[in-house]
């Protein structure tokens, strides 16, 4: 088991929202929030994760989580990404056709459930024989409860 806390990258254009994932993702790692996709690449251009939440939907900002998961994947193929939604109007098949997403979150319950997403993320890296900047399996897994 590894000594160092992991990484974990938080990227949702809410404040209210990046605070509640904080509260409940702080003992879990390290955080390291953005508000704005364009800042999150900047940072992950200068420094690994161990896993990646993201909002999808950020209407407000000339980018969105789309963007970001595609610019993620040049840089880290294999490293974990969840998105987490609680927008109704984004449909499973929607979400599907996002390449490189390994778990989404969608529904109104999605915040009870991201500790044990990130954790289960978590483990799949470290016992993952493949580096974390190696191929993605893309298995996409949905929890839609």
């Amino acid at each position: 088991m590894e000594d160092t806390p992991p990484h974990i990258l938080l990227l949702d254009d809410t404040k209210i929202i990046l605070d509640a994932l904080h509260a409940a993702l702080e003992p879990t790692g390290v955080l390291h929030e953005y508000a704005d996709p364009r800042v999150a690449i900047a940072y992950l251009r200068e420094h690994q994760v161990d896993v990646i939440l993201t909002d999808i939907s950020m209407p407000a900002l000339p980018v969105d989580g789309r963007w970001f998961v595609t610019e993620v994947r040049k840089l880290y193929p294999a490293v974990p990404i969840i998105i987490n939604t609680a927008d109704d109007t984004l449909s499973l098949a929607a979400l599907r056709g996002i390449s490189g997403l390994d778990f989404v979150l969608k529904g109104p319950r999605y915040a009870q459930k991201i500790k044990s997403t990130v954790r289960r993320a978590l483990r799949s890296v470290r016992t993952s024989p493949a580096p974390t900047r190696g191929r993605s399996t893309n298995g996409y897994k949905a929890d839609l409860t």
